[in-house]
Parts: C-alpha cells; structure tokens; sequence
C-alpha cells in the first residue's frame, strides 16, 4: 500500500513539495491555536482576578464609609 502511494507522488510533479507545504500549514496551526489557548487561559485568570480584587475592595470600601 505504501509503494502506491510512493510511486503515485513520485509520478505527480511537484506533489512532495505540496504535501510538505501542507504538513508546515498544519504544524503553523496546531501551534498557533496551542499559543492562543494558552494566552486565553493566562489572560482569563488575570481578568478574574482583577475583578474579584476590584469587587472586594468596593464592597469593603462601602461598608467602612458612615452613611449619613
């Protein structure tokens, strides 16, 4: 099966320089979505945490002023 597939790319001109291509397109977007996800997640976490600081401080802020 695999002389086949050898022989049907060795006869098609140019096919190996195309599949190599392909493979380096899908190896730049397997990384690139792998970095996003990453990034996303870092960023989320940083966001939460902002906003649970910002809410605490608020609420505590709130609570110590005297109401007149």
């Amino acid at each position: 099966m695999f002389d086949f597939i050898k022989r049907r790319l060795v006869n098609e001109k140019g096919a190996i320089d195309r599949i190599l291509v392909i493979l380096l397109f899908v190896i730049i977007g397997v990384g690139g979505i792998v970095g996003l996800s990453g990034w996303w997640n870092t960023t989320q976490t940083t966001v939460e945490t902002s906003a649970t600081t910002a809410v605490t401080n608020a609420t505590t802020d709130a609570s110590s002023t005297p109401s007149e």
